[in-house]
C-alpha cells in the first residue's frame, strides 16, 4: 500500500472557450505555456476553469476560438511552493 511515484489522473472537461491567453515564456531553458480558459455550466453560475498547455501542446489551440464549443482532455498536477499548495490542470488533447 501506499503512494506510487507517478500519479496521472485523466479528465475530460466539456465547455465553451472563454479566452484564449497569449503564450507566456518562463525562464532561461525555453518553457513556455499557453492558457485556455473553458466555460463550463454549472447551473446559474457558469465556471471558468483553467488549463494550461505547454510547450509543444499550445500549438493545439491554433485552430479554435473564443466561443467555440470542444471538449478537453486533461491529467491534473499538484504541488508545493513556499508552503502552499496548488492544483494545475494540463490539456494534452482537444476534440470538437
Amino acid at each position: 500500500m501506499g503512494i506510487e511515484s507517478k500519479f496521472t489522473q485523466i479528465i475530460e472537461i466539456q465547455g465553451t472557450i472563454h479566452k484564449i491567453k497569449n503564450i507566456q515564456q518562463y525562464g532561461e531553458h525555453g518553457f513556455y505555456k499557453r492558457q485556455l480558459l473553458l466555460k463550463v455550466p454549472n447551473g446559474n453560475y457558469p465556471q471558468i476553469i483553467p488549463i494550461d498547455f505547454l510547450k509543444d501542446k499550445s500549438a493545439l489551440l491554433e485552430n479554435y476560438q473564443e466561443d467555440d464549443s470542444i471538449k478537453v482532455s486533461v491529467n491534473f498536477r499538484g504541488y508545493e511552493n513556499n508552503g502552499s499548495n496548488f492544483v494545475n490542470l494540463v490539456g494534452w488533447k482537444i476534440s470538437d
